[in-house]
This record gives structure tokens, C-alpha cells and sequence, in this order.
């Protein structure tokens, strides 16, 4: 069977106008902006408004994406959403965002994977277009989990923001092949070190279950930390060993922005100078699946990401899952 190579289409993000910073903490809770920046490097992030909800995030930004890349609406045939913050439990979000941009006859659908739901969707979508089977694909990633945050504990609150970020894949008139490679994984004994306990099948929403607050984000901060360092590890030498390629050779490392002391501790053990590791979590801290797709927008319209550069990601998340992509980036190439 014929392997069809993918191109980079067009690429768009789309960050809430509401920026909450640290000192905005410091007014609601006992914390402090040198106690965020020096534990996340976070110092600020945006929120949706309360008319926003994930979709229409993920609408802006697949807008942006396809004025980017000049195709029509019309012609994208797959729509894959990676989303923690669903607009609701069904229809899916990406039903949602196909009837707002007018897609009649996409196949759209949601990929629950914690952080790790843009790299799992962008995985899934390479298969679905090197095998012919689709031509224009739309992968976003869109959170809004400031939804779901408990304001009353201060190690998860300060962490997360609300963004989306939109990729738009190609196999018309495609040179070269933008995804040289992907892994994916999860360790499902882990699963209770991140989760919402309460709004599912097992939990439905009670009066009880809102009291005790099980509605929110739950983290095991030490635990996660641990599993990260530990799981960008196994991402960057399965990605290399896969392509054939060695740490030097890769242009930019795009590890997911959850927390700078994990991206730190990741550079150091691959003596990775800091022009070549990517950082947006400063401006919009943990925005769960839409960090890859809005650090990828931010750094291609400034210049950093340029065409022929390398590029790979590394992630992980609820589940645990984790997940990672190499990237020879080729927009419109």
C-alpha cells in the first residue's frame, strides 16, 4: 500500500483576551508570584469567559488555520479533537466545531487523553492520511480547564489556562513528509494521580459530589512530576532511535508545558542549550492539549520555527498517557 506524504497545511491558535496573572493569585489565596514562578514558571495565563466554552476556542483557532494554509472549510474530510474539557459529554466537541465551520460530511471525533490529546490526534490523523484514506485533515487541541480548577487549592489553581491550537494536515500536493515519526502509551495504574472524580458514569453529579468538591482537577504533584521526567525520557530515545537520529540533530524540543522544572530537568540530561528548547508556558501556562498546537502557532509566526527545521514533541498526561511526534516542519511545502 502506497505510504501518501503529509504536508503542513496551515496552523492557527487562539488565546482568551481575559490574562490572569500571579499577582491576581496573590488577592484570592496565600500565594505569591515568586512562589508560582519558582515552582512553574508560570506568570500568567489566559481564561475563557463565560460565554466560551471549548469549542469556541477550538473554532477561532481552526479559522486561523485554514485562512493560513487557503482551503475552504468544505474540503476537510477529518476533524480530530483532543480535548479534557469537552463542551459536554456528547455530542463531541469536534461535531461541534465541524457544524460551526460548516464541514457537512467530515468524520470528527474527540480523543481523551489527558495533555496528551493533540500528539495522540495528530498520530491518529497521520495514519488516517498516508494511507489515502483521508486528504485534509484539521487536528486541534482545545482545553478550557479553568473551568474545573478549585480555587481553595493553591498547588493545581495557579497551574492551568485556557487556549486551543489548531494543525492543518495535507497529503495535496505534498513534497515531503512532515511526520517522520510517533509513540504512544499510557500506564492506566496511574490514572489516580490526575483525574475529576466526579461527573462520569461511575459519579454522576450529586449535590453531595459538588460539596466535596469532585468536580475538580485532583493532582499528585510529586507523582506526576516523577512520571514526566521519567516518560520524556522513554519519548525522545524511542523517537530517535526510530528515525535514526541523534539528540544534536533535532532543532527544537517542544516538551509539554506543564511546569518549567520539568522541561529544565529534560534539557540538562540532553545538554540541550536553551536556544533550542521551546517555553510559552510563562504567557499561557498548562493549557492540557492545546500547548503543543498554540507553542507550534506562536513560535512558527515568530520566526523561530522555520520550514526544514526539526522538531520534536514530547507529552504526557491523565491516564497516564504519553505520547510524542518528529516533525520535519513543511508548511505549505
Amino acid at each position: 500500500m502506497k505510504d501518501f506524504p503529509i504536508r503542513i497545511a496551515g496552523i492557527g491558535h487562539y488565546a482568551p483576551e481575559k490574562i490572569v496573572s500571579n499577582q491576581d493569585f496573590e488577592r484570592i489565596m496565600d500565594t505569591s508570584d515568586e512562589w508560582i514562578k519558582s515552582r512553574s514558571g508560570i506568570e500568567r495565563r489566559h481564561y475563557a469567559d463565560p460565554t466560551q466554552a471549548s469549542s469556541d476556542l477550538g473554532y477561532l483557532a481552526s479559522l486561523e488555520a485554514l485562512k493560513d494554509a487557503h482551503i475552504s472549510s468544505e474540503q476537510i474530510d477529518l476533524i480530530i479533537v483532543g480535548t479534557s474539557s469537552p463542551d459536554m459529554l456528547f455530542p463531541s466537541t469536534a461535531c461541534i466545531i465541524a457544524d460551526k465551520l460548516h464541514c457537512k460530511n467530515s468524520m470528527a471525533f474527540d480523543v481523551s487523553a489527558g495533555c496528551s490529546g493533540f500528539s495522540y490526534s495528530l498520530s491518529i490523523a497521520s495514519q488516517f492520511l498516508k494511507t489515502g484514506t483521508y486528504k485534509n485533515a484539521l487536528v486541534i487541541g482545545t482545553d478550557t480547564i479553568s473551568r474545573f480548577i478549585d480555587f481553595s487549592d493553591r498547588s493545581t489553581a495557579v497551574l492551568f489556562g485556557d487556549g486551543a491550537g489548531a494543525l492543518l494536515l495535507t497529503t495535496d500536493q505534498a513534497k515531503s513528509n512532515a511526520i517522520l515519526a510517533t509513540t504512544n502509551g499510557s500506564d492506566g495504574s496511574g490514572a489516580c494521580h490526575l483525574l475529576m472524580p466526579a461527573g462520569g458514569s461511575r459519579r454522576p453529579a450529586t449535590c453531595a459530589s459538588v460539596m466535596d468538591h469532585d468536580h475538580f482537577v485532583k493532582m499528585n504533584g510529586k507523582e506526576i512530576f516523577k512520571f514526566a521526567v521519567r516518560v520524556s525520557d522513554l519519548i525522545i530515545d524511542q523517537l530517535l532511535a526510530d528515525a535514526g537520529l541523534k539528540p544534536e540533530d533535532v532543532d527544537h524540543y517542544l516538551f509539554h508545558q506543564a511546569n518549567f522544572r520539568i522541561i529544565e530537568s529534560a534539557a540538562k540530561r540532553l545538554h540541550l542549550p536553551d536556544s533550542k528548547v521551546i517555553v510559552t508556558l510563562d504567557e499561557y501556562g498548562n493549557t492540557s492539549s492545546a500547548t503543543v498546537p498554540i507553542s507550534l502557532s506562536v513560535c512558527t509566526k515568530s520566526g523561530r520555527i522555520k520550514n526544514g527545521d526539526l522538531i520534536l514533541i514530547a507529552v504526557f498526561g491523565a491516564g497516564l498517557t504519553w505520547s510524542g511526534a518528529l516533525v520535519r516542519w513543511n508548511l505549505n511545502g
